[in-house]
């Protein structure tokens, strides 16, 4: 009868963790610490709102916690002598990963209940129902995390030879999604004409690290300001409570805890094969090293361009205009710096896997020579944009509601009047056909008439996606112009950071003048401020910028001819949400309102002409004749 072989032995995992202590206990205090680092003095809570957020920053800790116990682990099989006299004791392989994989879960799931029972304390008296729960919640979500990266950390483990090799392939896996994110925002991207920034995150769910910390929501709480108002507002004496609800980052929590199952089962099948004569080497797993040596070549040679970048502030930015490959052909030193880093990378990293100097041969240019072709090839390729990506326009049966904005950061409001979405079709064909390029952009700013503004527009499709674009376009020319119809429209002008000002919900305004401001509260006032501002927004006088109101005037002060200003702001403070308005010398029915409530006291306006006349004239002489795509 066959023996049972057990995966386990109580000896290794005693003397993993006696062996470990320090590191674990260590990890023990630091938690105990930052449990208490969240305390403050509304601890009944903010105490609470803090544990909400913990998930996210113990993402981060996970990460390097789960590499340094596996490196700790299985340190034994990265030297020679030590990984010989490992296999010569009467141990499977098995039974050796298993004993290690128990311990290095144990090193995880005790300090974590630690901080849980401590946090659970902690709790008591919180103004958020079921906050007991919360600590609980916490407990699950960090092991479900540290399940996944000790599962990579394990794998990388056996797909190295060495403590280099291992940290390579673990950084690797962890962070590659994200690096090549950066390498298409920053260079790609802004080569295809109107693309914004934002479409290549999408690439961060395979790093679920970055993914984590940037877009996991686990545990909610309202708003406690927003509780905090109604309940004083309603001047009832009952208790202020809250309650805390689960968000939308379990499902993928689990789907990573998987993975990391599912890692753990591939190191068995990777540590069976392992030779042990690949102790010391950078990698044990030979079919990795010419990825190996790719992929560091490309590290190099972007990472190369980068520094480029820094040290010659030569970067062009996404935000604004589009950069052709003509532009990267006559910037020699970029190219110099892209060539240098895959040459640098190609033969560091055959000396990485060979362990020696002697890596200059004949035989080792080839594979250089195709790569760097490759490479010219994905530039020249995005250039050409033969998806058609820079000309997409959207079907319009295929559209479910259309929004437009000054720029891609800030909140959309959806435009719902009939004829709005052709109108901003037809505006999206005539950006298309001005079409501002960095070159463009960076002669014309040489002459002091290089004034552009943003224009962008958001269409959310029947099939549930989203498309956005932005386009940088002449301040003076026929796309901005055409588009001050959508400039001064009111959801347009009061969209901000953080979303649209919903102006029936309008409780004071704030005049900054120039001495000291005056705040309006009264409501016939407001509601003669509202009508005033509708009469500018419907002139088309409203929009929000300075470049739409040149030569109108300026706002001096008589005591000093030296300050001028070309806006007054206004403040609109709604119920829960407020909101920034700009009023130019244009704006003649916003301006009265003002002048009549004698705010405009101690500011004169001075008709400034002629300043800005070059960059007319050069607008005029451009649009002299229909423009033709470029």
């Amino acid at each position: 009868m066959q023996l049972k072989t057990s995966c386990c032995n109580k000896t290794v995992i005693r003397k993993d963790l006696t062996r470990f202590a320090p590191v674990w206990g260590a990890y023990i205090l630091a938690l105990v610490m930052g449990v208490f680092l969240l305390l403050d003095e509304d601890r009944d809570h903010s105490f609470a709102n803090h544990l909400t957020t913990l998930p996210m920053f113990m993402a981060v800790v996970n990460c390097g916690y789960a590499m340094l116990v596996a490196q700790l682990l299985f340190g034994d099989l990265y030297t020679a002598r030590s990984c010989y006299a490992l296999h010569a004791m009467p141990l499977r392989r098995e039974t050796w990963l298993g004993s290690h994989i128990v311990s290095g879960l144990v090193m995880s799931l005790v300090p974590t209940l630690i901080m849980a029972i401590l946090a659970t304390v902690l709790t008591m008296g919180s103004v958020v129902e079921r906050a007991w729960m919360l600590p609980w919640y916490v407990f699950g979500a960090v092991n479900l995390q540290y399940l996944f990266f000790f599962g990579l950390a394990c794998l990388s483990s056996f797909f190295a030879g060495n403590r280099l090799g291992m940290i390579a392939c673990y950084g690797a896996a962890n962070f590659l999604a994200g690096a090549v994110a950066a390498v298409v925002h920053s260079l790609y991207q802004p080569m295809l004409y109107g693309l914004v920034p934002g479409s290549e995150e999408k690439l961060l769910v395979f790093s679920p690290m970055l993914n984590i910390t940037e877009q996991s929501h686990l545990l909610e709480i309202p708003d406690y300001g927003e509780l905090l108002q109604d309940w004083w507002l309603a001047k009832e004496s009952y208790p202020l409570r809250m309650s805390f609800t689960t968000g939308e980052g379990w499902g993928y929590l689990a789907v990573i805890a998987l993975l990391g199952i599912v890692f753990l089962g591939a190191s068995l099948v990777l540590y069976r094969r392992r030779k042990l004569e690949a102790a010391g080497d950078l990698l044990a797993v030979k079919p990795l090293e010419p990825l190996f040596q790719i992929g560091v070549a490309l590290a190099c040679g972007y990472g190369f361009q980068f520094v480029h970048d820094s040290l010659t502030d030569a970067s062009y930015n996404p935000y604004y205009a589009t950069q052709s490959l003509g532009n990267f052909v006559r910037n020699r030193g970029w190219f110099l710096f892209l060539a240098v880093g895959l040459v640098v990378g190609w033969f560091g990293a055959r000396m990485l896997l060979e362990r020696s100097a002697r890596v200059f041969r004949k035989q080792a240019v080839p594979g250089l020579v195709v790569l760097a072709a490759v490479v010219a090839l994905t530039f020249a390729g995005t250039a050409m944009d033969p998806l058609g990506l820079e000309t997409w326009m959207p079907d319009p049966e295929d559209v479910a509601s259309v929004g437009f904005a000054q720029d891609y950061y800030l909140d959309f409001p959806t435009l719902e009047r009939p004829g709005d979405l052709e109108t901003v079709m037809n505006l999206h064909a005539m950006a298309l056909n001005e079409r501002v390029t960095a070159e463009e952009l960076a002669d014309s700013t040489k002459d002091n008439y290089g004034y552009t503004t943003s224009f962008c527009v958001k269409y959310t499709m029947k099939n549930g996606s989203e498309v956005k674009r932005r386009y940088q376009v002449w301040a003076d020319g026929p796309t901005a112009q055409a588009a001050l119809s959508l400039w001064t429209r009111p959801e347009v002008v009061l969209s901000d950071y953080f979303g649209v000002f919903d102006i029936s919900q309008l409780e004071s305004l704030y005049i900054n003048g120039p001495k000291q401001g005056i705040t309006i509260r009264d409501q016939a006032e407001l509601d003669s401020f509202l009508a005033a501002f509708y009469a500018d927004c419907e002139a088309g006088t409203m929009a929000q910028g300075w470049l739409y109101h040149r030569n109108k005037g300026w706002f001096g002060s008589p005591y000093d001819e030296t300050v001028v200003r070309s806006s007054i702001d206004v403040n609109l403070e709604g119920k829960r949400y407020s909101a920034y308005l700009s009023v130019y010398p244009d704006c003649a029915n916003t301006l009265q309102w003002l002048q009549d409530r004698d705010v405009l006291k101690e500011l004169n306006l001075e008709p400034r002409e002629g300043d800005y006349d070059q960059q007319s004239t050069y607008i005029a002489e451009k649009y002299a004749e229909p423009t033709s795509t470029k």
